[in-house]
């Protein structure tokens, strides 16, 4: 497997990761038929649009100090228990866009992700149908291999 031809499904697992939403992965990396698949990616891309259409844009200055501009498309103030240890926690400076109220508290957020192109899904919708379940083993393996997206932050 090629991880650029499926570096869009990856990222996005990774950001349900981030998340604490293990389940979705899961069921990608378990599935014993290609309709589990298919369906738990359905899931996957829906709900990351969801979470992207309610996501928060901010500037955060992290405990370093140093200040980064992120979108985030899971929040909350709850930073005593975040969904898990990757999320990104800092002090909101400014809010760009999203709901407002969040300036100058402390926050977790899981940086978004883009949802993969249709050429990509469609590429690796073939491969599962061809009965190669390891695939989506495998990309789910690479997902909790990458650190929380530092993609969208702009270091200042």
């Amino acid at each position: 497997m090629s991880e650029e031809n499926y570096k869009g499904i990856i990222n996005l697992l990774n950001m349900f990761i981030t998340a604490g939403r293990y389940s979705i992965v899961d069921k990608i990396a378990y599935a014993l038929s290609p309709d589990v698949i298919k369906s738990a990616l359905y899931e996957a891309v829906r709900l990351a649009e969801t979470m992207r259409n309610n996501s928060l844009r901010v500037k955060l200055k992290l405990d370093n100090n140093k200040e980064v501009e992120i979108t985030c498309c899971e929040y909350d103030v709850k930073i005593d228990n975040p969904p898990s240890r990757r999320v990104i926690i800092g002090t909101v400076e400014k809010v760009y866009g999203g709901k407002g109220g969040y300036k100058g508290k402390k926050i977790y957020c899981v940086p978004c992700r883009g949802i993969p192109s249709e050429e990509e899904l469609r590429k690796f919708l073939n491969e599962i149908e061809k009965g190669n379940l390891d695939l989506a083993r495998e990309i789910a393996i690479k997902a909790y291999g990458l650190p929380a997206s530092r993609e969208s932050e702009k270091s200042k």
